[in-house]
């Protein structure tokens, strides 16, 4: 994927704190990886919460048929795969972009978006969109429907698009965001194979993610404890 100055890398190594609401969190330091103690010898559990933002946009068809024209049109970034040169030309000249091709990008989503690891089995890709499940709905054998009593819930259905964010939006951004992508239907299509989907609702997700790190001695020493607990008598 080419750089991007709204596309920014999710790379969020443990050791790295940073200052919260002018409350100092634990600094790591190479004594601390060794010992198991922090820099200001609060604890020696390491363990932070990460908030991750995503941005879904629900459906009712299934969104791998046409989540990289969304996205490119929503955003305004291209791509790996460049679906649609024109189609992205386009978000670019409403969005008050410049080239495409160039490095460069002065938008409203400016450092907006990130990209992550998207994990399909035995295809991962990295990407600031994919398709994600839709809440209320399964699939059996490539068929989506919508959950009921009658018809319980079996597989996920992927009918959503999922912009991976690198920070909350501003009531503004999110604004144009859901603007833009219930206008999507409405771009003309540029083949018979392209689809328009009718976007159902827009929908803002935080994932809180619980980091914990210990000291390989400490690791040794649960493992040992579990080993002893399930040892046969």
């Amino acid at each position: 994927m080419q750089a991007s100055a709204c596309l920014r890398s999710a790379n969020s190594d443990f050791p790295s704190w940073q200052r919260n609401g002018g409350c100092r969190k634990p600094v790591l330091c190479p004594q601390s990886l060794r010992t198991g103690q922090h820099a200001n010898n609060r604890s020696p559990a390491l363990s932070r919460d990460v908030i991750r933002w995503t941005f879904a946009i629900d459906t009712e068809e299934y969104a791998g048929s046409f989540e990289r024209e969304l996205a490119e049109y929503v955003t305004g970034i291209p791509n790996e795969y460049r679906s649609s040169p024109d189609l992205l030309a386009r978000a670019m000249r409403e969005l008050e972009g410049i080239d495409p091709d160039l490095p460069q990008f002065t938008g409203p989503f400016a450092d907006l978006f990130e990209a992550r690891i998207v994990d399909f089995g035995d295809n991962q890709t990295v990407d600031f969109a994919s398709t994600v499940p839709t809440p209320g709905w399964s699939n059996v054998h490539g068929r989506p429907y919508r959950v009921s009593l009658k018809r319980p819930f079996r597989f996920p259905a992927y009918l959503s698009v999922g912009l991976f964010l690198a920070k909350k939006p501003t009531a503004r951004q999110l604004a144009l965001l859901v603007a833009r992508a219930r206008q999507f239907k409405t771009i003309p299509k540029v083949s018979t194979f392209d689809e328009r989907p009718t976007v159902v609702r827009c929908r803002l997700l935080m994932e809180i993610i619980t980091k914990r790190a210990q000291t390989v001695a400490d690791f040794r020493q649960r493992r040992r404890h579990r080993r002893a607990r399930t040892a046969p008598a």
